[in-house]
């Protein structure tokens, strides 16, 4: 099976400091969609949280922990 295509049909992408990424998805011109992904101080975790404008039933917050010490920053 194929995976399911998205909706959005135009991304930007922000880096807004270090640890900080947001993604901005558009439908024709119109903003529907943001993400964030948010790295924690200690690089152990990480946050990502979707808010989409044109329907709160999208609207999503995962956390992922790292289970090793290891991280690569560049």
């Amino acid at each position: 099976n194929a995976p399911p295509e998205s909706r959005l049909n135009q991304l930007t992408t922000t880096r807004t400091d270090a640890d900080t990424i947001v993604r901005t998805g558009f439908i024709h011109g119109k903003q529907v969609e943001t993400t964030t992904y948010k790295l924690s101080n200690s690089g152990r975790s990480l946050t990502i949280i979707t808010v989409a404008s044109d329907n709160p039933r999208l609207n999503t917050t995962v956390a992922y922990d790292r289970e090793s010490a290891v991280v690569s920053r560049k």
